[in-house]
């Protein structure tokens, strides 16, 4: 994984290459690879992880009252463009 990108990150933003290096090089942080038609997250479940995309699309949905399928945004990155 390219660190560099992360540091133009907001949440990252004046973070140091030697500050950043241990959080993401941790045993317990994975860098994870999704297919096209996995799930990430689901509406209603408790995530105690922050989701980095580094590379790619996610689309993030939701289920409203009446049970219709609303699409709320559409996340798109590619760290080789950075």
């Amino acid at each position: 994984m390219e660190i560099y990108p992360l540091l133009k990150m907001p949440p990252f933003q004046g973070t140091t290459e030697d500050e950043l290096l241990p959080l993401i090089l941790a045993p317990e942080h994975a860098c994870r690879l999704y297919k096209p038609s996995d799930f990430i997250a689901m509406q209603g479940e408790v995530y105690r992880s922050l989701f980095i995309l580094c590379s790619g699309k996610v689309r993030t949905q939701m289920v409203n009252a009446e049970g219709k399928q609303l699409t709320c945004l559409l996340y798109t990155s590619d760290a080789a463009d950075d």
